[in-house]
């Protein structure tokens, strides 16, 4: 069996992606850690690349979305997020 160790990921870890405003925006709500799923995908959501993420409910899906949406926006650029 593999036991797979995710890594914690810290809000403050995404200012350069996202801006230390949606960080503080992030805090502000309460957010402080990123749960494993997202954790793990995090760095697929960042890679400028077209991304089709499946999760479970409640893993943080919209968090997700919004972070890439956030940083796609700072960069000039435009978003499509759907939901089926």
């Amino acid at each position: 069996m593999h036991i797979r160790k995710l890594k914690l990921v810290r809000v403050e870890e995404l200012a350069g992606a996202i801006s230390s405003y949606a960080v503080s925006v992030l805090k502000d709500e309460g957010v402080e850690e990123l749960f494993p799923p997202q954790a793990e995908a995090v760095e697929k959501v960042f890679s400028d690349k077209n991304l089709l993420l499946a999760m479970p409910t409640a893993s943080g899906k919209t968090l997700l979305a919004e972070m890439a949406m956030v940083r796609e926006a700072i960069k000039g650029g435009k978003s499509l997020y759907v939901v089926l």
